[in-house]
């Protein structure tokens, strides 16, 4: 029975280390969209847009990586894959600047307040 101690250690280890990973990309996940619906609000104003981000994000999910396996069907086409992604994240950080390309360049939420329609 003390013979199979060390592989017990080494499974526990390795199961620990899987879920603190997990964790730890749940946790940034999380943050990151709460992030961006905070923002969405803060510029938009409208409850109806966080909800419609929220129910996007819920049916994508997490990005799909498996395709920079080897056994992905995929493989071959991985850089075009990764560059998209990349695009797509670009794109993601052009929504959070001030330039107004996606929202309103200052929040609606004052004149909203002013309006007494919040």
């Amino acid at each position: 029975q003390y013979r199979q101690l060390p592989l017990y250690r080494r499974r526990t280890k390795n199961v620990l280390l899987q879920l603190t990973l997990g964790l730890v990309v749940q946790w940034t996940y999380t943050t990151l969209f709460g992030a961006y619906v905070s923002h969405v609000f803060l510029r938009t104003g409208s409850l109806c847009g966080v909800i419609l981000v929220h129910v996007f994000c819920n049916y994508m999910g997490l990005p799909n990586v498996s395709f920079a396996h080897p056994s992905s069907d995929l493989y071959g086409y991985r850089w075009f894959v990764t560059m998209v992604y990349l695009i797509g994240i670009v794109g993601f950080g052009m929504g959070f600047s001030s330039v107004g390309l996606l929202f309103p360049r200052e929040s609606l939420i004052p004149a909203l307040l002013l309006r007494g329609t919040l």
